[in-house]
């Protein structure tokens, strides 16, 4: 018997609880955003309510469903990490830098929409704080910590190896086209675009990450303190 048998057993006994584990979770996130947009037809739940809640859960829908899916084709946690571009060895001092710089190209594009605005006249509103007044402080903090990753095992870390850069990032602007704002949708699209780029350049979901959480958490302390 190999010397590592123990270790392999170990794996073989762990993998049915995993699977288990990330089949149940996208069960049940799929479950409650259902739950949650049924009662808000009932009218059981308000509609305010009813975003906040699916917010939440149908952002848990990306993680889930892409660890269910290829634990289904019998990958493993640890290669499914690796091939996400999540592994430990994928975060270094080089790969925050490109998010740190991914986030400031997208911080300068928000600077030139608004010297369009200011020059021409032409405003070019955004719907998102219409989201942002009727969320509590926990949901927009789960939009600015936890949303963006799971966004981005999806589109990014799942969706580019297989599809390239252009369909992700348009199937990203369309998922912020719920705001009904052609900045938001635009803007998303140009982020996905440049946060594919960067995935297949770095093999590296971190950047990404990163530059995602940046702009999600700017746009939220913007109108925070604006607001106040």
């Amino acid at each position: 018997m190999p010397r590592n048998a123990p270790k392999l057993q170990k794996i073989e006994r762990e993998r049915p609880a995993i699977r288990a584990f990330f089949y149940t979770s996208f069960i049940l996130v799929v479950f409650l955003t259902f739950l949650v947009l049924y009662l808000a037809a009932r009218g059981a739940i308000s509609a305010v309510d009813a975003s906040n809640y699916t917010a939440v859960t149908f952002s848990f829908i990306f993680s889930t469903a892409v660890f269910a899916y290829l634990l289904s084709k019998g990958k493993t946690l640890k290669g499914i990490v690796e091939s996400l571009g999540l592994s430990k060895n994928k975060l270094t001092g080089k790969i925050a830098y490109a998010g740190i710089m991914l986030f400031m190209l997208l911080f300068l594009l928000e600077i030139i929409i608004s010297l369009i605005t200011l020059l021409t006249g032409v405003q070019l509103p955004t719907n998102a704080q219409v989201f942002e007044s009727a969320a509590p402080i926990v949901i927009l903090l789960f939009s600015v910590f936890i949303a963006p990753i799971n966004e981005e095992i999806f589109f990014r870390g799942y969706l580019v190896p297989r599809y390239g850069t252009f369909m992700p990032a348009l199937l990203f602007a369309i998922l912020h086209s719920g705001y009904a704002s052609i900045t938001e949708f635009i803007g998303a699209f140009i982020f996905g675009l440049l946060a594919g780029y960067v995935f297949q350049k770095t093999r590296s979901l971190y950047p990404s990450v990163i530059a995602h959480i940046l702009v999600n958490g700017v746009a939220i302390a913007a109108f925070l303190l604006a607001s106040s």
